[in-house]
């Protein structure tokens, strides 16, 4: 219940906006509520006054009242659902900026097919719950103190009868909500399996097309949603077990009603105006009531997600402990570095090396031996298990991380193309001047993309296009430090080698990094780091 208590916190901004629900809630209901006393009214006069002049003024009214009452109605529906789907992309919002500021280790310990459940899935439950929830609380209340007041004054016997079946509502109601609760949580974490199971699978689509595993896959996916019905098949029995009660009370009652009333009347304690206008606005009561038990049952999986959500947005955010600034880069130095992702099974042990302004650094070595560790590392997205890695000589976690990030271009190995324009790509979120249109035009010269047209489709591009934008991406932000990732990798032989030369006169006063296993990239480089020769952990040669 703490959890869910940050949650309503984190949604305080919604107040007013729900206080404005509230205020045409009340107004709705009060209009409404004028209504079974104009049914009453005419009814009566019609059966004992015939009185056709009252008879057209009530009808009149009755008109009038339910047309204010329909269009009042119309008016919160819309802004309840405006509030409702403007809560739920708040949520989502927050979820994925907390995603984008994680270490990297957190997404080494869960699938993005996970992550994406609990942004799109989880937001969804938890927000509609908590921001909705309380002007649903609030009306539901509101309406059932009203709908009680009005049939008292209608006929206090008949209204003992109806509230006699709260007590039952409350006690099942409570004994349910504990139950759907686990099995809330239970589906939702499953839920996240499936998303992670469907994620993997499709990346690899080509792969299970060339081995002919459509069926098999299918099959595996299959027994996956298959585990995950068992407990929707859970969370449908508690919730019919909740709404069948709700619709037990809503069957019977009125025939109890009807036979009772029908006997008053017959004893003259009640005229027939009274016990139909009872009968009609008694039908109020159902909906509050079925309300709340849609809103116990609603919180209760909102329970079950806050958790989720809330863990999701606490924990492992990167916090940037470091003070010092850089301004100028002049050294990055692993010193006596030690680093495994298992701390019995070190990657880097005691590793020793030193990387000075201007140098042109190959990383070279044969899969799984560390390339990529290490330019993580170099990045502060792990912390060292023992030893030091030194930035300007100052250890990398006294060191602002935005500062150093400020200093670094990066083009990585699976390139990252978003949705937009060419510029756009190439800009991110630079404002686009005239005179930087002329930079944009060298860096895509150098990355020998000078013949894409600007508008063009980037949904249809070849993973070497897609390289060569993510290149040009990198040079055009003119850091003092370029990181190449295998760059060239999805590359013909004589576009490397124009891109090569290319580079040379852009990068000849820059630090550059560049990890590839085409060793003829690196005849110009100053210092070759082959991590083949770490073995077992214990740096050997460099």
């Amino acid at each position: 219940m703490f959890k869910n208590n940050k949650l309503y916190e984190l949604f305080s901004g919604f107040k007013k906006k729900q206080i404005f629900i509230c205020i045409l809630i009340s107004v709705e209901i009060s209009v409404s509520a004028y209504i079974p006393f104009l049914i009453k009214d005419l009814i009566d006069t019609i059966t004992y006054n015939n009185n056709i002049n009252k008879v057209i003024s009530i009808s009149e009214m009755l008109f009038i009242i339910t047309i204010l009452h329909v269009i009042i109605l119309k008016i919160e529906n819309y802004y309840w659902h405006k509030l409702r789907l403007e809560s739920v992309n708040y949520l989502r919002l927050k979820m994925f900026e907390s995603a984008l500021v994680k270490p990297k280790s957190f997404f080494d310990n869960k699938s993005i097919g996970e992550i994406l459940a609990m942004i799109m899935d989880d937001t969804s439950i938890a927000a509609q719950n908590i921001v909705i929830g309380m002007p649903m609380l609030f009306s539901n209340i509101v309406n059932l103190i009203i709908v009680v007041c009005v049939l008292l004054s209608l006929n206090v016997k008949l209204t003992i009868i109806t509230l006699s079946i709260l007590p039952i509502y409350i006690v099942w109601f409570n004994h349910l909500n504990k139950k759907l609760r686990k099995t809330s949580k239970s589906e939702r974490e499953n839920f996240g399996m499936v998303m992670k199971d469907a994620e993997e699978k499709l990346q690899a689509v080509d792969t299970i097309k060339v081995f002919k595993m459509e069926s098999f896959m299918t099959k595996i996916f299959k027994n996956k949603l298959d585990s995950h019905f068992k407990y929707v098949k859970k969370n449908l029995f508690y919730n019919n077990l909740g709404s069948g009660l709700t619709r037990l009370i809503t069957s019977l009652l009125p025939i109890l009603i009807l036979t009772y009333g029908s006997i008053l009347i017959t004893k003259r304690q009640l005229s027939l105006g009274a016990l139909i206008a009872f009968y009609t606005y008694m039908s109020n009561i159902y909906e509050p009531l079925s309300n709340l038990s849609d809103y116990n049952l609603g919180l209760q999986t909102s329970l079950a997600v806050s958790d989720r959500i809330i863990d999701f947005l606490e924990l492992n955010i990167i916090k940037d402990t470091g003070k010092i600034n850089i301004s100028n880069f002049k050294s990055i130095e692993f010193k006596n570095m030690s680093f495994g992702y298992e701390p019995n099974k070190l990657i880097f042990k005691d590793f020793n090396f030193k990387i000075n302004k201007g140098d042109h650094v190959g990383i070279v070595g044969k899969s799984g031996c560390g390339k990529s560790t290490f330019l993580k590392l170099l990045l502060g997205m792990y912390p060292a298990n023992s030893g030091q890695i030194l930035i300007n000589d100052i250890d990398i976690r006294d060191v602002n991380i935005s500062s150093l990030y400020s200093m670094i271009s990066i083009q990585e190995q699976v390139p990252f193309i978003f949705d937009g324009t060419l510029e756009e790509n190439l800009v991110l979120n630079s404002p686009i001047k005239r005179t930087f249109l002329n930079k944009i035009a060298d860096a895509m010269k150098v990355s020998e993309i000078g013949s894409f047209n600007k508008k063009i489709s980037l949904s249809n591009l070849s993973v070497g296009q897609m390289q060569r934008i993510c290149m040009a991406r990198a040079l055009l932000k003119n850091s003092e430090i370029l990181i190449f990732d295998e760059p060239t990798a999805a590359l013909d032989l004589n576009l490397e080698k124009q891109i090569q030369n290319n580079l040379k006169y852009l990068t000849s006063d820059k630090t550059v990094i560049l990890v590839t296993h085409r060793t003829e990239l690196l005849k110009d480089f100053n210092v070759i780091l082959d991590l083949e020769y770490i073995i077992n952990g214990k740096s050997k040669n460099v």
